[in-house]
């Protein structure tokens, strides 16, 4: 048994869009074991955090540990080619479904835990509200 790795090696993406209001990053590793000269498997650890942060907080932490069985004829830049075009297929594929996920969330589970206006449909201002409570707590406790 053989195998192409390196435990450090990971590739590597990070994304802060300011004015879109999010935030990610986006790390796999993938390790290559040659079962014979004609077969492989091909493993892989894929690490998503992505933040939204538009009018509320969410984050999703996900990951996927892909395995693949590989059909090896060539070896070298035919190889490289094939590894990087299962790598790329596999992590457009979850990427995909990442994407949908939240899609759909948005339509249902998120409309849902959004706090409701109140039926003033006027915004409550929660600073002037905190200071409001702690002044009442503070004369309540003779301070």
């Amino acid at each position: 048994l053989s195998a192409i790795h390196h435990p450090k090696d990971w590739l590597h993406r990070q994304l802060l869009e300011k004015q879109d209001q999010r935030g990610g990053r986006w790390k796999s590793q993938w390790t290559l074991l040659l079962d014979n000269e004609n077969a492989g498997k091909l493993s892989g650890q894929i690490d998503v955090h992505v933040h939204f942060y538009e009018g509320g907080n969410v984050h999703l932490k996900t990951k996927k540990e892909p395995e693949l069985t590989i059909d090896i004829k060539d070896k070298g830049q035919q190889l490289a080619k094939l590894l990087a075009t299962k790598i790329e297929a596999e992590e457009s594929n979850f990427e995909g479904a990442i994407e949908e996920a939240f899609r759909q969330l948005n339509d249902s589970v998120f409309r849902s835990l959004r706090m409701a206006l109140p039926h003033t449909k006027t915004k409550i201002k929660w600073e002037t509200f905190v200071q409001q409570s702690r002044l009442a707590a503070r004369n309540a406790g003779g301070q």
